[in-house]
C-alpha cells in the first residue's frame, strides 16, 4: 500500500548531496519539492503539515546562516517542524519543539526515513489541526450560547421574583416573612400571601413540577389562574379554598400539557377579625400550624396533584382557628425534607431538632434560624430542589 502523499520541501544547500535523497523519495511515492535555500523572487507558500527539509553542507555553515535562521524563523510563526541535516554545530543549532537536527554524518537512507516518516502523518497532522480549529470555533459558538443563555435565565429569575408580594396585607393583624430560594436561576416553586378584601387575607403556595424554564413560566400562570374572589349574586366573595384549587385544576387542564406536567399546591383563606382559618390542598406537603407554645400540628386536608385530566383531584377543606402567637407555615417539599420524618407505612411523622428548636421564635427570627442551618446544610451551594417557606404569626 503506497506511503500517504503529502508536500516535502527541502531546501537545498548541498546539491551534491540531495539527488540521492530525491530519489529514494520518490521511490517511496513520495512529493518532493527542491528549492534553493536563496532563491529569487517570492518565497514557497509554506501550510502547516508540510515536511520541511533543509540540506546544509558544512563547508558552507557560514554563507547560509542568515538565510537559514531567516527560514526557521518563517517555520516557527507557522508551527511547521524542520529537519537539518547536517552544519548543526557549525551554525550554532539546537534541536527544539520545532527544530530536528541530524549530523552530516548520518546517511542519505536515515536522513530520508526521517522525512518520509514525517511525510506519513503530515496528513493526520493537517487533519487533526482542521477539526482542532473546528473544535476551537464550535467551542465559540457553545461559548457565546451558554452566555446568551445565561443572561436570558438571569432576566427570567428576575422577571419571576416580580409575581412575588413585596408588600404584605394586614400589616397591623398579622406578620409574615418568607425564604425563597430556587435551585437554579429560575423556580418551580411560587407563593404569594395578598388581601382578598377588607377583612379576608389568602395565603397561596405552589411547586410545578420540574426546576427549569417550563416550571417557572407555570408558576406565573398559576399565580394568574388562582382566582381568590367570585362573584355571588350583586357582590363578590372570597373563594373557598377548596374551590379555588379545583378552579386551578381546570385552568392547567386546559392547557393540554403532557400528563407529566402536574402541580402540588395549598391555598390558606384567613378571616382576619375573627382569625378563623380554612385551608385546602392538592398534593402538597401539609401546612404547619405552630401554636404559640411550640406545640407542632400539621393541617392534614385530603387533596391529590393539580393538572392531570385523567385523575381529577378531591380537595377537602379544613378549619382551625388561630390564636394570639400562632404561627402558620406553607412550604414545599424541599424544606420538608429537611425538617420533617414521616413515615408513611408505620403512619407516624417526627418533626426534627431544628424545626422545633426554632417553633417558638417570632415568624421572622424562625425564618431566619432556618435559613442559617439551610446555609450549613451538606450541598448548599447547589441544592437539588427549590426550597420555599411562606409564614405567618397572629401578634
Amino acid at each position: 500500500m503506497p506511503a500517504t502523499r503529502a508536500n516535502v520541501l527541502i531546501f537545498d544547500a548541498a546539491p551534491e548531496r540531495s539527488g540521492a535523497a530525491l530519489r529514494l523519495l520518490a521511490a517511496q511515492d513520495l512529493r518532493a519539492q527542491r528549492l534553493d535555500l536563496a532563491p529569487d523572487g517570492a518565497p514557497p507558500v509554506l501550510l502547516p503539515g508540510q515536511v520541511v527539509a533543509f540540506i546544509v553542507d558544512e563547508t558552507q555553515a557560514g554563507p547560509v546562516a542568515d538565510l537559514l535562521q531567516q527560514r526557521l524563523n518563517e517555520l516557527r510563526k507557522r508551527n511547521i517542524r524542520s529537519l537539518i541535516w547536517g552544519a548543526a554545530p557549525a551554525l550554532g543549532l539546537r534541536q527544539d519543539e520545532f527544530v530536528e537536527l541530524l549530523s552530516a554524518g548520518a546517511s542519505v537512507d536515515e536522513f530520508v526515513g526521517r522525512v518520509a516518516a514525517g511525510a506519513r502523518y503530515a496528513a493526520i497532522i493537517q487533519n487533526l489541526e482542521r477539526e482542532l480549529n473546528q473544535v476551537q470555533r464550535l467551542g465559540r459558538q457553545i461559548d457565546r450560547h451558554f452566555t446568551e443563555i445565561d443572561k436570558e435565565m438571569r432576566m427570567a429569575g428576575r422577571l419571576q421574583r416580580h409575581f412575588l408580594p413585596r408588600a404584605y396585607p394586614f400589616a397591623d393583624a398579622l406578620r409574615f416573612a418568607h425564604l425563597y430560594r430556587p435551585a437554579t436561576w429560575v423556580s418551580g416553586d411560587i407563593f404569594d400571601a395578598f388581601e382578598i378584601d377588607e377583612r379576608t387575607a389568602g395565603m397561596f403556595i405552589a411547586d410545578a413540577m420540574g426546576h427549569g424554564t417550563s416550571a417557572a413560566l407555570m408558576t406565573m400562570f398559576l399565580r394568574k389562574a388562582l382566582t381568590p374572589r367570585r362573584s355571588v349574586g350583586a357582590v363578590g366573595a372570597a373563594t373557598p379554598p377548596a374551590d379555588a384549587l379545583l378552579g386551578l385544576h381546570d385552568a392547567v387542564v386546559e392547557q393540554r400539557l403532557p400528563n407529566s406536567n402536574f402541580v402540588t399546591s395549598a391555598y390558606v383563606v384567613i378571616d382576619v377579625p375573627t382569625l378563623q382559618l380554612r385551608m385546602a390542598r392538592g398534593g402538597h406537603p401539609y401546612p404547619l400550624l405552630i401554636r404559640g407554645d411550640g406545640e407542632i400540628v400539621e393541617l392534614t386536608s385530603e387533596g391529590g396533584l393539580l393538572g392531570l385530566a385523567e385523575a381529577p383531584p378531591e380537595i377537602s377543606e379544613q378549619g382551625a382557628q388561630l390564636q394570639s402567637g400562632d404561627k402558620l407555615l406553607l412550604y414545599t417539599d424541599g424544606f420538608e425534607d429537611l425538617m420533617i420524618q414521616r413515615d408513611r407505612h408505620a403512619g407516624y411523622t417526627r418533626f426534627r431538632g431544628p424545626l422545633r428548636e426554632a417553633a417558638c421564635e417570632d415568624v421572622a427570627t424562625f425564618i431566619e434560624h432556618i435559613a442559617a442551618i439551610l446555609d450549613r446544610s451538606e450541598g448548599s451551594l447547589n441544592p437539588e430542589d427549590d426550597i420555599t417557606i411562606v409564614g405567618m404569626q397572629v401578634p
